[in-house]
């Protein structure tokens, strides 16, 4: 029954947490809003940026329930661990999986959380970006799921189009960093193969979550018992244990690395197995357990007392490399905050309607590997759109309303005269103009009837509109962005902007 239980409701929100990421609109965008919040990772970082109160019920509703029942977290609310159950259960149609005990790496486990501990109190997200296992799983959909329905959906529509069957619409198939595939690639091949082959290896031996939260597995109210009195120890719990946690021969269970999946429930004949509250015998040398546990209880104390005045009294003196090439994100706030913050989930690059927020691969200096930023190559920030701020599970963009948004001054206007078409070509443009939503860029009077553009970046916010129109070679109008984002003067008239002669576009 538990197994059932645990096999619908992670299946509904495989499907539900693709389709988040996959489609735009309110309701998609709202629950969105609320998985992403459910997640370990994310609900421990907004947790210092006092993003709402459900984050923090969030936060203590996962602890709470690890407490109580073990890494139920790991089996029915994280969706990377829904992937990797989906290809051990696809693996199974065709060969029986066999599993065996395996406790061998905990120095790699234990060495990952601690330098994933080191590296928080000193403010850097790197190894947070690169293994949080919802992050992982973001990465996998945007810029692998995501591109590959893309290409099956314009491959049926131009096929059916050839014989007049119009059931599919065309979409546009963005282009996406190489190295940012490569890099999501590397993950999703090695988390199926040792899915297809050791099961949740990954989850013990790699994941930071999986490793934080058996710690608080081993002491969890509700647990995986064994009664070595009807136990035929026959090994078919064993072999069936995608988490490599049941040694039968000597009758133990690793409470930590047991991911709560119940395939040993189903299959344990003499029903020797059993989850309740009953207390197990100790399996192991008391004095070697107290010594193991209390290390890493005093790791994890230091970890949640440690974090925030480190992270947010010495993470100020961090350098940050800046160019003003770079632009984050409206409500990223500055480069330090949203670096320290994104965890390069890319939920935003998915619900961003232009397409202009992408994920970074060592381009910017300033910011950790997946993060996002803008890129006025793709179009330009929407005017009336705030989607990116309200969806962010993390705080790294903290929530603007449309009004906020509307005067968050996130780059800066530059115009280059030399490159403008009225100056090298003698001819009318206006195109930066025309798109300005604030009006930052207004037409002049340049000479013989001609008209020049001009700027105030007062009222510029930084939307790019100006950049993305501009048809000069090079652009002779680019938006710089800023390290920390401002206020933009409220637009009270328009008394000096001048209208381009010819109202329609002269290209």
């Amino acid at each position: 029954m538990l197994k059932l239980l645990k096999t619908l409701v992670s299946s509904i929100l495989l499907v539900l947490f693709i389709l988040c990421f996959l489609i735009i609109n309110n309701f998609f965008d709202f629950l969105a809003n609320v998985l992403t919040t459910m997640q370990f990772m994310p609900s421990f970082i907004s947790l210092f940026n006092l993003k709402s109160f459900f984050t923090v019920l969030s936060f203590l509703f996962i602890i709470t329930l690890t407490f109580l029942f073990g890494r139920i977290y790991c089996s029915f609310i994280c969706p990377l661990g829904f992937l990797q159950d989906f290809f051990i259960k696809f693996t199974s149609l065709y060969k029986k999986n066999s599993y065996k005990y395996f406790n061998k790496i905990n120095f790699l486990r234990y060495g990952i959380l601690i330098l994933l501990i080191i590296f928080f109190i000193s403010g850097n997200l790197l190894i947070t970006n690169l293994l949080d296992p919802y992050s992982i799983f973001g990465r996998i959909i945007t810029d692998l799921i995501k591109p590959l329905i893309i290409w099956i959906n314009n491959f049926f529509y131009e096929s059916l189009n050839k014989s007049q069957i119009y059931l599919f619409i065309h979409i546009k198939l963005e282009k996406i960093n190489l190295f940012v595939i490569f890099t999501t690639l590397i993950f999703f091949i090695s988390i199926l193969i040792t899915s297809l082959l050791k099961g949740r290896l990954y989850c013990n031996s790699i994941c930071p979550v999986g490793t934080l939260l058996g710690f608080i597995s081993k002491i969890s109210l509700f647990k995986i018992n064994l009664n070595s009195e009807t136990c035929t120890k026959c090994g078919l719990c064993e072999k069936k244990c995608i988490a490599s946690c049941i040694d039968s021969k000597n009758n133990y269970i690793d409470q930590s690395l047991c991911v709560r999946c119940f395939n040993c429930l189903d299959v344990c004949k003499p029903k020797s197995l059993s989850f309740n509250i009953l207390k197990p015998k100790p399996q192991f040398n008391l004095s070697r357990r107290h010594f193991i546990s209390n290390s890493f209880n005093y790791l994890f104390a230091i970890f949640l007392t440690s974090f925030f005045p480190l992270k947010f009294l010495f993470g100020k003196s961090i350098p940050q490399k800046f160019n003003n090439k770079l632009i984050i994100p409206p409500g990223g706030l500055n480069i330090k905050h949203f670096s320290n913050n994104c965890t390069g989930c890319l939920l935003c690059v998915n619900k961003c309607p232009k397409k202009i927020i992408r994920a970074n691969f060592l381009e910017h200096q300033a910011l950790q590997i997946m993060q996002a930023s803008i890129n006025y190559s793709y179009g330009f920030c929407d005017y009336e759109c705030n989607i990116c701020s309200q969806v962010c599970p993390t705080n790294a963009l903290i929530p603007l309303s449309l009004s906020e948004k509307k005067l968050t001054q996130i780059g800066i206007v530059q115009f280059i005269e030399k490159d403008c078409i009225v100056v090298k070509n003698q001819k009318d443009c206006g195109a930066c103009s025309e798109h300005c939503p604030t009006k930052a860029v207004y037409m002049i009077p340049y000479k013989e009837n001609l008209f020049i553009p001009a700027t105030n970046t007062e009222i510029c916010i930084g939307c790019g509109a100006c950049e993305y129109a501009c048809p000069a070679i090079p652009k002779a109008i680019i938006v710089n962005g800023n390290s920390e984002h401002k206020k933009a003067k409220i637009v009270k008239s328009n008394k000096n902007i001048e209208k381009v002669k010819n109202n329609d576009f002269p290209f």
